[in-house]
């Protein structure tokens, strides 16, 4: 009875890990992948009075999609035109500088869906910072 719980659980682990894995290569195999899993990639940072959440990078068709959040966690209306995001590789060295375009005053605790692109494949960064253009 044991042995057979066990094994159970230890099959439904080993599930887990390559349903993740096959998942990863299908998307491979339609021309996307998905670097959600890059804990450097998608943690929330905040710079400034900006915090950036929500952060993923799809590559698709020849493209990738960065998304992030911004969102003003001041209690004023501040304005911000742009901001850059740098995207590195595991050794830390910058592989492109993306534009974050606002382009407007964000209101007090008010949040932006900001898309940027990049012809690169980016589905492999390392790490994300973020840089505030004033």
């Amino acid at each position: 009875m044991k042995k057979a719980l066990v094994v159970t659980i230890i099959s439904i682990f080993a599930f887990s890990i390559l349903t993740g894995c096959v998942s990863k290569k299908q998307n491979e195999e339609d021309g996307t992948i998905q670097n959600n899993i890059n804990e450097n990639v998608v943690k929330n940072q905040k710079v400034e009075e900006f915090e950036f959440t929500n952060t993923s990078i799809v590559y698709e068709d020849g493209k990738t999609t960065l998304t992030t959040v911004v969102t003003n966690t001041s209690n004023e209306k501040v304005n911000l035109i742009e901001f850059k995001i740098h995207v590195k590789d595991k050794d830390g060295n910058e592989i492109i500088e993306m534009i974050g375009f606002v382009g407007e005053e964000l209101q007090p605790k008010e949040s932006r869906l900001i898309s940027s692109y990049s012809i690169e494949d980016l589905s492999l960064a390392d790490t994300i910072e973020y840089e505030i253009v004033r």
